[in-house]
């Protein structure tokens, strides 16, 4: 079946990865600091039109929101828990956080991005960076080696990829079953508008009838952070909401981005 194709394809990406770095420790997360990208083969097939893709996610999320808004953004910022991976489920943890590691390695430009059907979808946020979307995924199961969202940033004085979001729509209150583990905390935003190229250009719209484009209420959409990609590890931690080295360092706190739910 789909999920046990899906886990077969994570193990062996990870043992590939882990193979190049010259390591075998089942139960240790990687050192995304220390990972190295090598010979890729250029960015992953695209998915389908961008266009069609976001029309039937709106089509499906276009009930108007009631009452008023009371979430909606990233989260606190700061250093997160240490993730467990003790046991079977820690070992799931580390094969998947180093498969999508290694698919990472295949998206390091946001041309990349392009040939794989992301498209840009948000200007750059304090401590997340810019969100490129592959609209045709986000209505898809969780699969950690196809993420729905790219978050690019500068890095090394050009763009270049700095983490993973994962969007997924599910109708548990609870949120997606993600990684393997409770690490992973998702968030939602609500009541977006996105332009006829998918850009966001508004949120926390109560209704489609204030929106020119494409509204999405995002109630049943989840969002995740995940910050795999080699030599770019997030200090805060690998599920922290926000990424200190994406905030500007001209205010006196450096450890809180201007702007977000933590200012």
């Amino acid at each position: 079946n789909a999920r046990r194709h899906r886990s077969r394809v994570v193990t062996a990406l990870a043992l590939v990865f882990v193979g190049a770095c010259g390591s075998s420790t089942a139960n240790r997360l990687p050192d995304i600091d220390a990972l190295k990208c090598g010979a890729t083969n250029g960015a992953p097939a695209p998915s389908p039109a961008t266009r069609a893709a976001l029309t039937r996610l709106g089509a499906v999320e276009r009930a108007p929101l009631r009452g008023s808004v009371v979430h909606s953004g990233h989260g606190a910022p700061g250093p997160q828990s240490p993730v467990d991976v003790t046991g079977a489920a820690g070992r799931a943890l580390v094969r998947e956080i180093t498969a999508a590691a290694q698919v990472a390695c295949r998206l390091r430009t946001t041309e990349d991005a392009q040939r794989a059907g992301y498209v840009l979808s948000s200007n750059f946020t304090e401590g997340v960076g810019t969100h490129w979307t592959n609209w045709g995924l986000v209505d898809a199961p969780f699969d950690p080696i196809r993420p729905s969202m790219l978050l690019y940033g500068p890095r090394l004085g050009t763009t270049q990829l700095v983490g993973f979001s994962y969007w997924v729509r599910t109708s548990s209150p609870d949120g997606p079953a993600g990684f393997t583990g409770s690490a992973d905390h998702w968030h939602r935003h609500y009541g977006m508008c996105f332009d006829r190229a998918g850009l966001l250009e508004r949120e926390n719209l109560l209704s489609a009838h204030v929106c020119a484009g494409t509204y999405v209420n995002g109630s049943d959409i989840w969002m995740l952070h995940a910050w795999v990609v080699p030599g770019a590890a997030n200090v805060w931690g690998l599920f922290a909401p926000l990424n200190p080295q994406l905030c500007r360092r001209n205010v006196a706190d450096i450890a809180r981005c201007p702007g977000t739910d933590g200012s």
